[in-house]
């Protein structure tokens, strides 16, 4: 299938990789990753990188939130959208 991507293609060279499962209708998961960002931005530099990639459950009729909520936020994270 066009577009998809095997897991281990996330993986980094070093460090970690942590998937953030969310949804755009909850808020709680938004002011979650608001501070998952900041957490990640002041902390990253350490020996042990982390990658954050973030898997969208929204389903087909709200996927189109998920990217103008990422770039409004600035949070510059891989998306991977689940819409099963």
């Amino acid at each position: 299938m066009a577009g998809m991507k095997e897991l281990s293609e996330y993986a980094p060279q070093e460090g970690v990789v942590l998937f953030v499962f969310w949804k755009t209708c909850c808020p709680n998961n938004i002011t979650m990753l608001d501070e998952l960002h900041e957490v990640w931005l002041a902390h990253n530099q350490n020996d042990m990188p982390i990658q954050v990639v973030l898997v969208s459950l929204d389903d087909q009729r709200s996927s189109a939130r998920v990217k103008p909520i990422v770039s409004a936020n600035g949070w510059g994270w891989p998306v991977i959208m689940d819409k099963n």
